[in-house]
């Protein structure tokens, strides 16, 4: 099988509380709304120009050729969940989801990719709050300024199983959590920030 390096942004999704679906709903049930919840974030990727690699268990892995497909999929898989008919049931919730994103080199085989950028992308996402977006410093530097501008920095943390600090930022996609502040004719306007 050939193999090539080729550089690409890795996203992964991860269906935030899904044991609770389980225990909650029943297998049946919950495996229904986990498998819907995946299709959905598969359809997403694939408008958005990603490829899905895999998934696994309650989770999705996806590539991207640019950084601002990837972000822009993020956003739109959290929008799709919460449009998603008949999934708000009130024992457990509208399912969520937690995004690590990571641009970088990667052993491309087959229909898999492997390597420290994978590594690195699937620590994100374990490091993501539900209906967050964390990404890298890396993924930061591939986006347009456009999509910069709607970027936090976060922390800077220690990632298992890799050595040294990892810069971390948040992509911001819910339009209530950002301002701008405009000065319009000496009177200070107040509007969101829209993406």
């Amino acid at each position: 099988m050939a193999r090539e390096t080729i550089s690409l942004t890795i996203l992964f999704a991860d269906i935030a509380g899904s044991t609770r679906f389980y225990e909650m709903l029943g297998d049946r049930s919950a495996q229904r709304l986990v498998s819907e919840s995946l299709s959905r974030l598969s359809d997403v990727a694939y408008r958005h120009r990603g490829t899905v690699v895999k998934t696994i268990g309650d989770e999705l892995m996806c590539t991207f050729q640019d950084a601002d497909h990837a972000v822009k999929a993020a956003k739109a898989m959290h929008q799709a969940l919460e449009n998603m008919p008949g999934a708000e049931n009130s024992d457990v919730g509208r399912p969520n989801i937690y995004v690590g994103i990571h641009t970088g080199p990667v052993i491309k085989g087959g229909n898999d990719i492997f390597g420290d950028a994978v590594n690195l992308a699937a620590r994100v996402v374990a490091l993501a709050k539900p209906r967050q977006i964390l990404i890298t410093r890396q993924t930061v530097k591939a986006l347009t300024p456009p999509h910069q501008a709607a970027v936090n920095y976060v922390d800077e943390k220690t990632v298992k199983g890799k050595s040294g600090q990892h810069k971390l930022y948040e992509y911001v996609w819910e339009l209530e959590d950002v301002t701008l502040v405009l000065d319009c004719s000496s009177v200070p306007v107040i509007l969101p920030f829209c993406m």
